[in-house]
């Protein structure tokens, strides 16, 4: 079975999505060559601990119309494997793509969070109905 990439921009990197059985994954290897950080120690990392990221080889078409099998982890394993990335570690000049990143993700889960929290609000100050 292939799959078909969904493609998202981020700071001018073109990020990518694929959905298998219901759940989104995310191929890692793009963000970690455009973070500057090794690949192949990421991937020993995401086999190492498989039991955490879930990592999943995925084939997709890719834009020049080939196949190709990917790394992926699941989207919602993204935040875990990015906050396991200590920027102090690395080489300064790669501290910057590493924050910005993080940085993103902290947003869009305190948006994600906040619009929830919006909501059940609005839930639970609702006027009572007459009866």
């Amino acid at each position: 079975m292939t799959h078909t990439l969904t493609t998202v921009s981020f700071h001018g990197t073109d990020l990518h999505t694929i959905e298998v059985h219901g759940e989104c994954y995310i191929p890692l290897k793009p963000i970690v060559d455009d973070m500057g950080l090794d690949w192949n120690y990421q991937q020993d990392k995401l086999v190492d601990q498989h039991n955490e990221y879930r990592p999943k080889l995925i084939a997709v078409i890719t834009g020049d119309g080939l196949l190709h099998k990917l790394l992926c982890i699941p989207l919602a394993k993204l935040n875990r494997w990015l906050f396991s990335i200590n920027p102090d570690t690395v080489k300064e000049d790669l501290q910057k793509s590493i924050l910005l990143y993080q940085e993103e993700c902290y947003t869009t889960i305190y948006n994600h969070r906040l619009n929830y929290l919006q909501i059940q609000v609005r839930e639970i100050t609702a006027p009572p109905i007459p009866l």
